[in-house]
């Protein structure tokens, strides 16, 4: 490994700029009833957004700031085996 390698993968580019991008949280159930989850606390923003429901699909309503909120605590429902992408959000 040379020092780029090393930089980057302690989220630091080759310029010295760190790398940052969104977080998210990724709920998974292999459970054959409903289950539910509850959303993790976030780091940066003030909400958690809908990315991906595998049963609804994504959101075809509205463009980011006007999709589905939860805030951190939540509890969400997730179908039997499924999977919801959510995105902290300022």
């Amino acid at each position: 490994h040379d020092a780029g390698d090393a930089r980057r993968q302690a989220g630091i580019e080759l310029q010295g700029q760190r790398i940052s991008d969104d977080s998210f949280a990724l709920l998974m159930s292999g459970h054959d009833e409903e289950i539910a989850f509850e959303l993790p606390p976030v780091r940066h923003g003030t909400a958690w957004e809908l990315v991906l429901d595998s049963v609804r699909g994504f959101p075809v309503y509205g463009g980011p700031g006007e999709r589905e909120r939860a805030q951190p605590g939540a509890k969400i429902k997730l179908a039997p085996r499924s999977l919801a992408l959510w995105r902290e959000v300022p």
